[in-house]
């Protein structure tokens, strides 16, 4: 093994390649990023589902992505359809 002189030294690079770790922490950040994106857009859907859905059961559990709702009205539709039954028919008098 010789040792290099001051002007090979000077022509020899070093780093010049990225390394593979630092592709790897820029993979992590644009994965986490739409990761959030993701996740937020599947909140968004699992709530306006909710919301246009809420009385029409009276269980109703949805999962989209990481996000999990479960809502539960069967008090509230039993006390309904009692309150419905207790009514008068209405008469209509021609």
């Amino acid at each position: 093994m010789t040792e290099l002189t001051l002007e090979q030294k000077r022509k020899v690079v070093g780093g010049a390649g990225i390394p593979a770790a630092f592709l790897n922490a820029i993979g992590g950040i644009v994965k986490s990023g739409l990761g959030f994106i993701e996740n937020m857009y599947t909140d968004i859907a699992t709530t306006v589902f909710l919301f246009k859905h809420a009385n029409d059961y009276d269980k109703l559990e949805v999962k989209m992505g990481n996000s999990t709702i479960k809502y539960d009205n069967t008090q509230s539709n039993k006390l309904e359809l009692e309150n419905q039954a207790k009514l008068p028919e209405p008469v209509f008098l021609v």
